[in-house]
């Protein structure tokens, strides 16, 4: 059984990929873990909130479930990203940035948030993501994002080595699809934070020194990053504007 390709060479792929991803970049194995840890413990400092009844406090209410959730998807995206599930951390991934999305779109415009839940009204995704960065559901979310989900020919990215003219089995260290991942999902980490105080401007963040300082280290470290990131890869200064307008809030 052994001679094929089955549960056991995958875990041992895994294994072997995750060496691999650890000394890849430097600080991505350290900072990423512990920014979401920090957004595991943030759902404890909301503070207090609207009446749930009214249109704000609706709103502020999926916000508050989506920051209890979210946790462990982004959790989850990390370690596909770290054993070379690279397709399945993308897919996990336009789901977290859908949420945060929504979050974002419907505290700005409360009054649409119930007609949208109850299908009476609802509103588009290209709407959301145009209201703050017009272009990039065009661009990015509809034309390599969501065709990620879809599946078809996005698959043989990830499946099938054309350089070498080989079928990918198991598991195997890519640096360019790793990075890919790692590089949309640190401005997303970026965005949860700079959403809390927005979300809830009466959260009690500030009571706790230890937990306010985490916050503070994590947002200065995903600035880093975003920023390095954009210095070694002129490339991406498009892409990179359009997401810095989905995460950023005046």
């Amino acid at each position: 059984m052994d001679d094929f390709l089955g549960l056991n060479y995958i875990a041992m792929s895994e294994k072997a990929v995750k060496r691999y991803t650890k000394s890849y970049l430097k600080g991505i194995d350290e900072n990423v873990p512990n920014t979401i840890d920090l957004i595991f413990k943030l759902s404890y400092f909301i503070g207090e909130t609207a009446d749930p009844e009214s249109d704000i406090g609706a709103t502020q209410s999926i916000c508050r479930i989506q920051y209890l959730q979210s946790p462990y998807s982004l959790w989850s995206i990390f370690k596909l990203y770290e054993e070379g599930y690279y397709l399945e951390a993308q897919v996990l991934y336009r789901h977290v940035l859908e949420t945060f999305i929504q979050s974002r779109y419907f505290y700005k415009h409360p009054s649409k948030l119930i007609d949208h839940v109850n299908g009476t009204k609802r509103v588009n995704f290209s709407v959301m993501f145009n209201e703050f960065s017009p272009g990039y559901y065009k661009l990015y979310y509809k034309k390599f994002i969501s065709e990620a989900v879809h599946g078809l020919a996005i698959k043989d990215i990830y499946r099938v080595d054309r350089k070498n003219s080989r079928t990918i089995l198991g598991l195997e260290f890519s640096e360019d699809l790793a990075s890919t991942i790692i590089n949309q999902f640190v401005p997303l980490l970026y965005g949860f934070l700079n959403g809390f105080p927005v979300f809830f401007p009466q959260n009690n963040l500030i009571e706790n020194p230890a937990i306010n300082k985490a916050f503070v280290d994590s947002k200065n470290w995903l600035e880093y990053a975003i920023d390095s990131h954009t210095k070694s890869n002129p490339h991406s200064v498009i892409w990179i504007n359009h997401m810095k307008e989905l995460i950023t809030f005046s």
